[in-house]
């Protein structure tokens, strides 16, 4: 299916991403296409404004298409790549990833599921 940047786009997005985005330790979460474009962000901050959200797309590149989890003093930064796009999930320093990446893995299928033809999520 073609993703267009529609308002009904921006709101499945919203929907899927609002269990990811209200995760206890989420500060923001953002959806963005390989050329950094913005599918969907829940807030704008450090880790997805314009000159940073460009640089995720080539480190996942770097690390074979793998998720990267990135820890800096004052947070995590988590860019995994999906079905729609690139994911980058802020957090503070004390998130639970144990509880983040079965939400990543969550997001991915229901994207999945709506490229498979079997409805909306």
């Amino acid at each position: 299916k073609d993703y267009s940047s529609s308002l009904e786009t921006q709101h499945v997005f919203e929907r899927l991403l609002r269990p990811l985005a209200s995760l206890r330790g989420v500060r923001s979460v953002a959806l963005l296409e390989r050329d950094g474009y913005v599918f969907y962000r829940s807030s704008a901050d450090a880790s997805n404004d314009d000159a940073q959200r460009r640089r995720w797309p080539a480190m996942v590149a770097q690390n074979g298409g793998e998720t990267v989890s990135l820890i800096f003093e004052h947070g995590k930064v988590v860019v995994s790549q999906t079905k729609a796009g690139f994911l980058i999930v802020h957090t503070t320093p004390e998130v639970n990833l144990g509880a983040l990446f079965p939400s990543l893995e969550a997001f991915n299928d229901s994207i999945q599921d709506m490229k498979r033809g079997n409805g909306r999520p």
